[in-house]
């Protein structure tokens, strides 16, 4: 066989088959993702957590792990990610831990908080955005409008596992719960148990659901704690008029949107926002959907042009190899 037709057959068979190297990078895409509770409740500055999600495919080719700000998608310097899901917390606030596809139509994103032990924070009561304030006259916990005043301000020690202590920076005592009752008071720290000293912050929303999330209007809920008591375990904090006490585990809606009264805000003491910032909801719509439109695009122009050029290619290696045979018969 010539080495024409040998060329002949191979160009026609990159024709018909020329476009298949060309998706094999795209062959499992993602379809749905959901990142999974990374079992704790918040990260101290300078840990490092790893994430995982639930997805389909089991082994996409094309998940991307990122950490933005609470919004979602603004990027944030608070945290780092590695593609295998680690993040390392660098610096306190709030952040987002973010699963998706590189042009963002599928995604799922996981908010949670970077705690430091050496800073002051607020904090805040959803429920009309008063402050936890420690009482100057006795040892009640009072809600009052945000003054930023030592008596608003608490710090955060992290005893062992999960659970945080508060500890009013102006009284020097912590937020206690009693073993019965109601009435949350501060009181100084006990010799041996300290465990009705201690709370788990319990994020309220976690996004899964990437359409709903991106529609609705979550701006009273992002970055919302409920603060779960360690000694009592089926009650939470909860804000009656301008007292603080402990009170049942609320029933919430599927979106965890009913009971403000249960639900705090912790925010750095000296610039915080009552309401966290929410991107309008078209932004993030037509943001996703630009990015997948490139993705497509990009994919077309692959799948299109990489045949032509190979064939033009082909072509000038087969006007070479003719050349070649041509000088070599002049020379015999």
């Amino acid at each position: 066989m010539s080495i024409k037709r040998i060329f002949s057959v191979f160009l026609a068979a990159l024709v018909l088959f020329g476009g298949i190297p060309t998706t094999t990078a795209f062959a499992a895409p993602l379809t749905s993702v959901t990142v999974n509770s990374p079992g704790v409740s918040y990260l101290t500055v300078g840990a490092t957590q790893t994430f995982t999600a639930t997805m389909s495919p089991a082994n996409p080719d094309d998940l991307v792990w990122s950490v933005c700000e609470e919004d979602g998608i603004s990027p944030t310097g608070k945290a780092s990610i590695t593609q295998s899901g680690v993040v390392t917390a660098i610096s306190t606030g709030y952040i987002t831990v973010v699963a998706s596809n590189p042009g963002g139509s599928v995604r799922s994103s996981y908010p949670i908080f970077i705690l430091d032990s050496t800073k002051q924070y607020n904090i805040l009561s959803k429920s009309g955005g008063n402050a936890l304030t420690a009482n100057s006259a006795g040892t009640a916990v009072t809600l009052s409008s945000f003054t930023n005043s030592n008596t608003q301000k608490w710090e955060f020690e992290l005893p062992s596992g999960n659970a945080v202590k508060i500890k009013s920076v102006s009284a020097g005592n912590f937020v206690t719960v009693p073993t019965s009752g109601s009435t949350v008071s501060l009181a100084t720290a006990p010799v041996s148990d300290d465990t009705n000293q201690r709370f788990t912050m319990n994020g309220v929303i976690s996004y899964t659901d990437s359409a709903n999330w991106a529609n609705r209007g979550c701006s009273t809920e992002l970055g919302s704690f409920k603060l779960v008591s360690a000694l009592r375990t089926d009650q939470v904090l909860n804000v009656s008029g301008t007292t603080l006490n402990i009170a049942g585990l609320a029933t919430e809606n599927a979106w965890n949107e009913v009971t403000l009264a249960q639900k705090f805000r912790i925010v750095p003491a000296f610039g915080f926002a009552l309401v966290p910032p929410m991107p309008n909801k078209a932004v993030v719509n037509i943001r996703a959907a630009a990015s997948a439109q490139d993705t497509n695009l990009i994919r077309a122009f692959v799948f299109l042009f990489t045949p032509i050029y190979l064939l033009c290619r082909l072509k000038r290696l087969f006007l070479l190899c003719q050349n070649v045979r041509c000088n070599a018969g002049l020379r015999a």
